[in-house]
């Protein structure tokens, strides 16, 4: 349950970051998932255990404590490095 949370909440995300998403609104779980498959699964893996180019995006280490809701739109937006994963640079998206 959690996982399909957080995917739904990183698509919204990732939907939101676009300037015009074509065919989007918000809430569109659908849609959502479309861009999630689109842009994200290729490396963080179709359901968010993460996958040779990305880590996973379902993990303890992101507490809301420890990573806001804004670091995840400053990183689909601008990119990110990871001190705690072995993973390239994540391009801006």
């Amino acid at each position: 349950m959690r996982r399909a949370a957080v995917l739904a909440i990183l698509a919204a995300l990732l939907a939101a970051c676009s300037p015009d998403p074509p065919g989007l609104s918000r809430g569109d779980a659908a849609a959502g998932e479309a861009v999630y498959r689109a842009n994200c699964a290729g490396c963080h893996g179709s359901g968010g255990e993460g996958g040779e180019e990305g880590p996973p995006l379902v993990h303890e280490m992101y507490d809301d404590e420890v990573f806001s809701d804004e670091a995840f739109v400053s990183a689909v937006r601008n990119g990110a490095s990871s001190d705690a994963w072995d993973f390239p640079l994540m391009p801006a998206m």
